[in-house]
C-alpha cells in the first residue's frame, strides 16, 4: 500500500513555490496557477469555462486565461475543426491578424497553437469607450472522443512578450482528467 501511494506522489508533476494547484468544480482538467491568480467555473451551452485572472499590471489590465472545455452532446456544441476557422476568423468590430497553426503536445496529447493580435473599441457601441490592442495565445487540446478543450490567454499587446513563457507553463501543467 506504501509503495501505491509513493508512486502516486511521484507521477504528480512538480509544483514550483510560486504556484498553486488547480482543479475546476467540473474535474474536467487540472493545471497549475501562479500565485495571486484567482479562477471560477461557469456553465455555456456547449460545456464549462473556467476564468483564471491575474493581477492587474502596470498596463492597467488583468491577464486572464479563459480554459472553455466543449462537450458533445450539448446544445452549443460543434465540431473542433469548425471552431478553430470561427477563433481565427476576423470581426466587423476588430482589425484582427493571426498566426499560422503550430503543433504542440498538451496533456500528452497533439494540441494546436496560434496567437491572435486584435485592435479594437471597448465596449463596443458604447462611450466611454476605450481602443485596446491586445494578445490572444490559444491552444485547441483533443480531449475525450469528440469533446475537446480551448485555453485562450489575453494580455495587452504592449505585454504580450511577458506572458508567452508563461503561457507554455500553463499549458505543460495542464492535465486532462474527463468528467
Amino acid at each position: 500500500m506504501r509503495l501505491l501511494a509513493l508512486a502516486l506522489v511521484l507521477a504528480l508533476p512538480a509544483v514550483a513555490e510560486d504556484e498553486v494547484p488547480y482543479t475546476p468544480p467540473s474535474r474536467a482538467f487540472s493545471c497549475t496557477l501562479p500565485m495571486g491568480w484567482t479562477a471560477y467555473e461557469q456553465a455555456t451551452p456547449a460545456g464549462t469555462v473556467a476564468h483564471i485572472v491575474g493581477p492587474e499590471t502596470a498596463a492597467g489590465w488583468r491577464p486572464a486565461y479563459h480554459v472553455h472545455v466543449v462537450e458533445k452532446g450539448k446544445p452549443g456544441w460543434r465540431r473542433g475543426r469548425d471552431t478553430l476557422k470561427a477563433l481565427r476568423r476576423s470581426e466587423d468590430a476588430a482589425e484582427r491578424t493571426v498566426t499560422g497553426l503550430n503543433s504542440w503536445r498538451v496533456a500528452r496529447k497533439p494540441a494546436r497553437l496560434f496567437e491572435a493580435r486584435e485592435s479594437r473599441m471597448f465596449p463596443p457601441g458604447r462611450l466611454p469607450a476605450e481602443y485596446l490592442e491586445l494578445h490572444h495565445f490559444y491552444a485547441y487540446v483533443p480531449s475525450v472522443g469528440e469533446d475537446y478543450i480551448v485555453v485562450k490567454l489575453t494580455t495587452r499587446e504592449s505585454e504580450y512578450l511577458d506572458y508567452r513563457k508563461e503561457f507554455t507553463r500553463f499549458l505543460e501543467s495542464m492535465r486532462v482528467l474527463g468528467y
